[in-house]
């Protein structure tokens, strides 16, 4: 949560000094006039400046590792002689306000 000190215009919504305001972190790297099809999973998508881990001095010193962590886990996941595929249950999604995503997404490994 921030407030704001001034009165101030973002994009159309008036915000009065003394208000407060939540910027959702699940809304980040999701505007359509920035990321084509952002909904979607795209591999091989341009790399696009986001801010999944903060920017400047608040940059996560743990972006480096998390990267590397996903790139070698699909790495592996992808070099596995089977398939993956979703298992009967629908996934669960998180719907909290503040941290967006899937809570539980079940899959099972076919050889």
């Amino acid at each position: 949560m921030r407030q704001a000190k001034t009165d101030v215009e973002l994009r159309g919504v008036k915000v009065p000094a003394g208000a407060f305001v939540a910027a959702l972190i699940g809304s980040a790297n999701r505007d359509e006039q920035v990321f084509p099809d952002p909904d979607r999973f795209d591999i091989d998508r341009e790399r696009q400046v986001g801010l999944s881990f903060g920017h400047g001095v608040h940059f996560c010193v743990g972006a480096a590792l998390a990267r590397a962590e996903a790139r070698i886990g699909i790495e592996v996941l992808a070099s596995l002689p089977g398939r993956f595929e979703r298992a009967g249950r629908a996934p669960e999604w998180n719907l909290s306000l503040l941290l967006r995503g899937l809570k539980a997404c079940w899959i099972r490994y076919v050889l």
